[in-house]
This record gives structure tokens, sequence and C-alpha cells, in this order.
């Protein structure tokens, strides 16, 4: 365990990880422990919120990206519901200074759909908000957009406990970053 972490905080994340159902590690890379503020806290990855998006039921399928400089992307309403067509650049320069927003496309298994898009400047806050250890400064900056956006949607889904208890730990950890400045 990492200098200066609260032995105590370590029983709290495994059993929180524990209610979530999802396996920490990097062979799966659906959630870890990771040493924060004093506190070892649990961090869902995109691929962990996937999956417990697709615990409930709901879901018939999703897709998430990350719309880079230089691509076209069209966004509209019709009658079926919002729709986005994304033409993806065969040479992608995933740099965060080239991302220029995030989204996620979802489908339902009673016919519904939904888009959750996420603007430039709000991938880039939390990047410059990130420190030094996290994965948007390790260079997995698309990979968190992607959650992001994940995040963003899942919380007008039906959920699962689980789902809502994974929301409800990374706000917790937004929220003890904000407090802390």
């Amino acid at each position: 365990m990492g200098e200066g972490v609260r032995p105590g905080s370590a029983v709290v994340a495994m059993k929180n990880l524990a209610l979530v159902g999802v396996i920490p590690g990097s062979a799966l890379k659906l959630a870890w422990f990771i040493p924060f503020k004093g506190m070892v806290s649990v961090v869902i990855g995109y691929r962990g919120y996937v999956e417990l998006a697709f615990a409930g039921s709901f879901l018939k399928d999703l897709h998430s990206d990350v719309v880079l400089r230089g691509e076209e992307v069209r966004y509209w309403k019709d009658e079926p519901g919002p729709r986005l067509l994304h033409e993806v650049g065969l040479e992608r320069n995933e740099d965060i200074d080239n991302v220029i927003g995030a989204y996620c496309i979802y489908h339902t298994r009673n016919g519904g759909r939904g888009i959750k898009l996420v603007q430039r400047d709000v991938v880039l806050a939390l990047h410059k908000k990130a420190d030094g250890k996290s994965p948007w400064k390790l260079g997995h900056h698309v990979a968190m957009a992607c959650k992001t956006a994940v995040r963003r949607v899942a919380g007008e889904w039906p959920q699962v406990p689980q789902l809502k208890l994974a929301l409800r730990l990374d706000e917790l950890i937004e929220d003890l970053d904000q407090e802390q400045g």
C-alpha cells in the first residue's frame, strides 16, 4: 500500500468493488484500486462501465468514440430518434489536442436509441484537472473521454444497483478532488 494511505480505506474499497461486481486489475481492464488523497479508491474503467451497462439487459448495443480534428461528424434528430454520422480518419492522431469531443451511441432492447455528446471543453477540463498519475495524463485520454460519455448517459438508463453504485463511487472521487482543490 502507498505511503500515507489509510489502511482501513483498502477494506472499504474492496467491499465497494465486491458490491459493484467487477474484477479489478489490468487483465480485464474493468476496475482498479488507486491510492488517491490518502485513501485507496475504486476506479471503474470504461470497459467496466460497458460491462455494467449490459448487466441490466436494457441495452442492445453501445458504441463510444472520440471525434478528432479533421473528422466529419453530423448529428441530427428525426422521427426514429437522434442520429450521428462520424467519418473516422484512417490515420488518426489521438493526441489530446486533436480531440474535439466524445460520444456514446446506444440502442435499447425495446427499439429505443440515444446519443450523448461530450464537448471539447468538458474533455479538456477533465484532462487538465487530472494529476500526473491519472489515466488522463498517462496516455489513456481517448478511453477516458469515451468513459465520460458512457458515464454521462448511464445516468439516464434504468439502473441495476451495481451500475448505480459504480456511478456514485466515481462521483465521490470527483467530490473529494474538488473539496481538496
